[in-house]
C-alpha cells in the first residue's frame, strides 16, 4: 500500500491518470458514510448495502520512464 501523509505531489504527462487517482481516493474515502451521495453525484448506483463486506482495490502503476519507452506499461485495474 501506499501511506499518503501531508503534502504528497502526483507528478506525471497529461494522460497518465494523476486526476483519475486523486478522483479513485475521494470515492474510496467517501464510502461508506456518503457512499449514496458519492455514486448519486457520479451517476452511480442509488442504493448501497453497508453490511455487505469491504472490497480490496489493486492499483498498477508504471514507476519509471524506462517503463513507459519500452511499453511495458501494467495494466491499471
Amino acid at each position: 500500500g501506499i501511506e499518503l501523509k501531508g503534502l504528497n505531489l502526483l507528478i506525471g504527462p497529461n494522460g497518465s491518470g494523476k486526476s483519475n487517482l486523486i478522483e479513485a481516493i475521494s470515492f474510496m474515502r467517501a464510502a461508506p458514510r456518503e457512499f449514496e451521495d458519492v455514486t448519486h453525484k457520479g451517476g452511480g448506483v442509488t442504493e448501497w448495502n453497508l453490511e455487505r463486506p469491504a472490497s480490496k482495490i489493486d492499483v498498477d502503476g508504471v514507476d519509471n520512464e524506462e517503463q513507459r519507452q519500452n511499453g511495458n506499461e501494467p495494466p491499471v485495474r
